[in-house]
């Protein structure tokens, strides 16, 4: 393997890190703004309904 191909597998795991932790802190401020598991998982769904209904 190239060390270009691993920079950017490195560089993409990071990325997905850093989506992972945002889907924990939005879930986080929600529960804590509103108390609501519901709207939590409102939230989360509104987050990635896109990329489900484009198949992303």
């Amino acid at each position: 393997m190239k060390l270009r191909d691993f920079r950017l597998l490195a560089l993409s795991t990071f990325f997905e890190n850093v989506t992972r932790g945002e889907n924990v802190v939005l879930g986080w401020v929600i529960l804590e703004l509103t108390d609501s598991p519901f709207m939590v998982g409102l939230a989360v769904g509104i987050r990635h309904a896109p990329a489900f209904f484009l198949g992303i």
